[in-house]
C-alpha cells in the first residue's frame, strides 16, 4: 500500500480544550452516574463517590459537587432533601438540563478557580 498520494502528518492535530465545556461535561457526567447508583436496578454497593445519604426513613439529601466541593444550588443552600431515590433522580435530570444549558458555568468556575488556589497554596508551602 502507498501513502503517496495522501498528506501525512506527524500526529493528529488537537485543538486546544474548551475549559468551560471539560468542567461542564466533568459534571455532567458524574451527574450520570449517581443517577446510575440511585436506580433501582443498581443497588450500588459501594458508598465511594456518593452525593446522597438516606435521612429520616427513606428520604434522601443530595448535593451537587465539583471535586469536593459542593456547588452552591440557591443563596446559602447546598442539597436537596427528596421524598425518595425516585425524586432524587428526578432532581438529578433536572441539574443535567441545566448543567447541558449553561445555567452552573459560573458555579462551576468558581469552584475551579478555588481548586487551583488550594493547590497553589499547597505548592508554594513546600
Amino acid at each position: 500500500m502507498s501513502f503517496d498520494e495522501f498528506t501525512l502528518l506527524s500526529a493528529i492535530p488537537r485543538k486546544p480544550d474548551d475549559p468551560v465545556r471539560a468542567r461542564r461535561q466533568r459534571l455532567a457526567a458524574n451527574i450520570s452516574r449517581q443517577i446510575d447508583m440511585l436506580s433501582e436496578g443498581n443497588p450500588s454497593k459501594s458508598r465511594r463517590g456518593r452525593w446522597f445519604r438516606e435521612i429520616d426513613g427513606g428520604r434522601v439529601a443530595i448535593s451537587l459537587r465539583y471535586g469536593k466541593a459542593e456547588l452552591e444550588l440557591a443563596k446559602g443552600k447546598f442539597a436537596v432533601s427528596c421524598t425518595d431515590r425516585k425524586e432524587a433522580i428526578a432532581f438529578l435530570r433536572a441539574a443535567l438540563i441545566d448543567v447541558e444549558a449553561a445555567k452552573f458555568d459560573q458555579k462551576l468556575e468558581a469552584a475551579a478557580a478555588a481548586i487551583r488556589d488550594r493547590l497553589r497554596t499547597r505548592s508554594s508551602s513546600t
